[in-house]
């Protein structure tokens, strides 16, 4: 059998079939962006990204007013190296940070990475889903923990749902120390009218941003957007997660996004906006599924629960993308995600509506069950991620886990809040936790010395 380019023989087979996307990457496969003649190196004439002083530096200069803030660095190595760069400049081994503890695991290795020991934030939850940061929370902390270098916090999270950033803008003012924000699924809100609910523009001062997510730009594309001072820092912390060899096919794709939003992208994004929001008015209506709407939630993320319908996920899934070709964003055991972005089209809303309509006339009705265990959180860090991660570590059976040190990070499944934390003291909750939402009856734990 020849296995010769499988990988780009599925690529095509895929794209042949023609599903309708409601998943990342935001440009759903409609952008014009011929690859190889655009994949060159450092030149004289094409500038470097570590030392920008000619068409990069001018090239994010028109990104970061296309954004509306101070400065932009391209992540051609993706949001992920934004993160890791953030913690990296910012903190040093030792200092506490607020950490959201329903974060990305980008956040986590960045933590390992910095020494840093974090305060995670407490997590509540709106039809079994983890909602964002209280700001009476991180108030609390703030008061408890004083020497707090920084707050982080992700907002909106994988279900669209904003942290009110103005309170938490005003709280970290307050203490004088930034707030950053891991703005991975929203990078389309600073192309809203004035910006409305984007980070910055309502006073985060770090915003760690995946274009690809929402916006029509490839796949791996991700900023760091920013109105604070520590500009140089951060840049040189970039650095460290940063190819010597930056794609400049990545590069730009971002130079073409800030053009395409500048003539025309606002406007296909409030029109797109304007029939999603006609779209979740009619989706209200359909008696067997939940739409899932919060205080301050994405308009152009449509998240449906189960919970009043006869069927599983699964089954749910497997029916849109073979009888309705509706291919979703992610699944979790009860909810169904749908990333809708400017690259949508009317038309292909109208059928998403009319495949769940059928969808819920096919499976009925189903009495709603919330019995299923939400899982609690009390954390409290016996060492920092990164000495657990460098010490010692010995298998356990979780019988005799409880009080033990968590010697690795469990997370069912992205975007979960993480069950155990390299360094957490693991409690009788985190045991019950592991066992039903991993499956697991072991677990690696710090070795402890003999006496």
């Amino acid at each position: 059998m020849n296995n010769s380019l499988q990988l780009t023989k599925t690529l095509y087979d895929y794209a042949d079939k023609n599903y309708i996307s409601f998943h990342t990457p935001g440009h759903k496969g409609k952008i014009d962006l011929p690859a190889s003649v655009l994949d060159v190196t450092e030149l004289e004439e094409t500038d470097n990204l570590f030392h920008p002083s000619g068409v990069i530096e001018e090239s994010q200069k028109e990104l970061a007013a296309s954004l509306g803030c101070n400065q932009v660095i391209f992540l051609p190595n993706g949001a992920t190296s934004g993160n890791l760069g953030v913690f990296y400049a910012l903190f040093r081994e030792g200092d506490k940070a607020l950490v959201d503890r329903n974060c990305h695991i980008s956040v986590i290795n960045a933590l390992v990475l910095s020494g840093v020991m974090p305060v995670f934030t407490e997590s509540s939850f709106f039809d079994h889903l983890p909602l964002p940061v209280e700001p009476k929370n991180v108030k609390a902390l703030l008061e408890k923990e004083p020497d707090l270098k920084a707050i982080f916090v992700t907002s909106p999270n994988y279900y669209g749902m904003l942290a009110d950033i103005r309170q938490l803008s005003a709280l970290a003012k307050q203490h004088r120390i930034p707030l950053i924000v891991d703005e991975a699924h929203g990078t389309h809100f600073y192309y809203n009218e004035k910006g409305q609910n984007s980070a910055l523009h309502c006073g985060a001062d770090i915003s760690i941003l995946s274009l690809h997510k929402n916006l029509p730009v490839l796949t791996q594309c991700g900023a760091i957007a920013y109105n604070s001072n520590d500009f140089d820092r951060i840049k040189q912390g970039v650095k460290c997660f940063t190819s010597t060899s930056p794609s400049y096919l990545l590069m730009s794709a971002m130079d073409q996004l800030a053009d395409r939003m500048r003539k025309k992208g606002r406007e296909d994004l409030k029109k797109i906006t304007e029939y999603t929001v006609i779209l979740r008015e009619k989706i209200r209506k359909i008696k067997n599924l939940f739409l899932i709407e919060t205080e301050r939630y994405d308009p152009t993320r449509i998240v449906i629960s189960i919970k009043n319908c006869n069927t599983t996920i699964d089954r749910l899934q497997d029916y849109l993308k073979q009888k309705h070709r509706i291919v979703c964003e992610m699944t979790d055991e009860r909810h169904i995600v749908f990333i809708i972005t400017l690259c949508n089209t009317e038309k292909e809303l109208e059928c998403l509506y009319d495949a769940l309509l059928a969808a819920s006339d096919k499976f009925g009705h189903s009495v709603s069950n919330d019995e299923s265990e939400i899982p609690s959180f009390s954390s409290h860090m016996a060492m920092s991620p990164k000495a657990a991660h460098f010490s010692q570590k010995e298998e356990i059976p979780l019988s005799q886990a409880v009080g033990r040190i968590a010697g690795e990070n469990m997370i069912c499944f992205p975007p979960s809040i993480p069950i155990a934390v390299l360094g957490e003291q693991m409690t009788k909750q985190t045991i019950e936790n592991i066992r039903k939402f991993a499956g697991r009856e072991s677990i690696l734990a710090v070795k402890q010395e003999q006496a």
